[in-house]
């Protein structure tokens, strides 16, 4: 049963929707109040355990016959799901192909992705989340599976929106512990400036492992 007294906000919202003052244990029957939790707003994701993160904006440099590439790892062991729900690749400076893969191998040095959320609490001055991010130039060649591809047009963003099917095939990326995706520049001896964003959070047991 409903209780107005639990959640203030959304009872504060129907009164001025519908002028009613509600009730405790009854409501009008054209007034039922249904709350679909996926559909709440943004904010209370928190509450459902979802730390929404990015890895801000990346420079991976060139290298001489090599690819450049940001990697998303979820860490052997974390217990997580990390879902990555876009990639970015900003303003490029010359025609190219880039790709999102998955099962990549792994990258440089890991750095912990940043947490958009500020009541996620910060550990020396910055706060982070689970996931990480890696960056590389050092391989010739892509080396996993090629899930979605653009080619770019000199000084307009490639963008990679996972959560928006409309304009063709993507979906989010679901990462269990110890794999990873990852947006590549496939032209050698490209820069690549990109940021991959998503969210992660705590895993049950039976979400790990199915048959």
């Amino acid at each position: 049963m409903y209780n107005e007294f639990q959640n203030p906000r959304l009872s504060e919202a129907l009164r001025r929707c519908y002028g009613e003052q509600l009730e405790t244990s009854t409501f009008a029957p054209e007034l039922a109040a249904h709350i679909i939790l996926e559909n709440d707003r943004f904010e209370n994701r928190i509450l459902q355990g979802l730390r929404y993160w990015t890895t801000g904006t990346v420079l991976i440099t060139a290298s001489v016959g090599n690819v450049s590439r940001l990697q998303i790892h979820n860490p052997p062991n974390s217990g997580i799901i990390v879902v990555v729900t876009g990639f970015i690749a900003l303003n490029p400076a010359s025609t190219g192909s880039y790709s999102v893969q998955l099962d990549s191998a792994l990258a440089g040095t890991p750095t912990a992705n940043f947490a958009v959320d500020t009541r996620v609490p910060a550990s020396a001055a910055v706060r982070r989340v689970a996931s990480l991010n890696r960056i590389d130039n050092s391989l010739p060649a892509l080396s996993g599976v090629n899930l979605y591809r653009r080619t770019s047009v000199v000084g307009a963003d490639v963008v990679f929106n996972l959560e928006d099917s409309s304009g063709g095939p993507e979906v989010p990326i679901t990462l269990v512990p110890n794999s990873t995706c990852e947006l590549a520049n496939g032209t050698l001896n490209q820069q690549l400036s990109a940021i991959g964003f998503g969210y992660d959070r705590q895993a049950r047991p039976e979400e790990l492992v199915l048959s």
